[in-house]
């Protein structure tokens, strides 16, 4: 897979200086240096002072990050204020303070790194390329691509689709993200289940996973690539690489086999055939169909992994997937 940075290089007389994007980078730098500040005043206050502040006090830490152009970071901000009154707010607190620290420090030092980490970051932030330039500059990846998993949300005023596909050839992975303002339509209308034929270009990144569609159309071939992880063991070495790789890998993709379903104490477990248990998380009744799709018979199952919790989106039977 060919992908280009957008980042101009200085030691590169063949990339031209873009200067936008530096006073951009700049910004951002400061910006993270005072996210990084705000952390040790927390953490030095103690998170109980920070999970009593009024929100005046959050929404000027927020606003702060919108300034420097860390859109991303600013919505983050605001969607934990939100979490603060939950019973497990400290658990979510370190959690998030925890990667926050980790992206502030790196971003200080942005220029320091490789592209690819740089891009990393700089998505992270909350700049991403566009995709105009993404299909001008990259090098497609052509497979036959099965839609295996959906899903819907809002961040603020913004509602978010993500759309998974699994290449039959390449096994690879990919994820096409949308964004829409409150009711406007996305701006593609994908079917689960559906075959395609044809190149994904992926954005840059430490872990590519995100991908913007080059050309695609409908294929007339059954899809016979699917390569699901028989234990879970299995998934958490590829899981634990990718984290390796990417640290703020946040959602991942997740394609499981003969895991049986199990409720205990009002929830719903997963168990695989090395006796491996992990929980779903609580999506509405999802877990309750997972569990009467199981009966207690081995099933395949495609979802999200994120926070060490699976989140189910589809069953595969018999070729044909199914949205749960």
């Amino acid at each position: 897979m060919m992908i280009e940075s957008s980042l101009p290089q200085h030691n590169d007389p063949s990339v031209p200086f873009d200067r936008n994007l530096e006073k951009r980078i700049d910004q951002m730098i400061e910006g993270a240096q005072e996210l990084r500040q705000w952390l040790f005043d927390a953490f030095r206050q103690g998170l109980g002072n920070l999970q009593s502040q009024p929100s005046d006090a959050w929404e000027a830490i927020a606003s702060s990050m919108s300034n420097a152009k860390l859109a991303t970071i600013a919505r983050r901000i605001r969607k934990l204020k939100k979490l603060r009154n939950l019973p497990d707010w400290p658990s979510l607190f370190i959690y998030e303070l925890a990667d926050f620290y980790l992206f502030a420090e790196a971003f200080i030092h942005i220029r320091e790194f490789p592209i690819n980490f740089q891009e990393e970051l700089l998505t992270q932030g909350g700049r991403t390329p566009k995709e105009k330039d993404l299909l001008e500059t990259c090098q497609p990846i052509e497979d036959q691509w099965l839609i295996i998993g959906q899903t819907f949300g809002t961040d603020e005023d913004l509602r978010f689709q993500r759309t998974w596909l699994v290449g039959s050839h390449t096994a690879q992975m990919a994820l096409l993200l949308e964004f829409a303002w409150r009711d406007t339509p996305f701006k593609y209308e994908w079917h689960v289940g559906s075959v395609y034929e044809g190149g994904l270009v992926f954005y840059p990144g430490l872990y590519p996973l995100r991908a913007v569609v080059s050309t695609l159309h409908l294929s007339s071939s059954p899809f016979l690539g699917l390569r699901p992880f028989e234990v879970f063991t299995d998934f958490a070495d590829i899981f634990a690489q990718a984290s390796a790789k990417n640290p703020w890998i946040g959602v991942f993709p997740c394609l499981l086999e003969n895991v049986s379903a199990v409720a205990k104490d009002g929830k719903v477990f997963l168990v695989d055939p090395g006796q491996h248990f992990f929980s779903l998380t609580e999506q509405g009744d999802v877990p309750w169909k997972v569990l009467a799709q199981s009966g207690g018979r081995p099933i395949t199952l495609f979802g999200e992994w994120k926070e060490a919790t699976f989140s189910a989106l589809t069953l595969i039977h018999e070729g044909s997937v199914i949205l749960l």
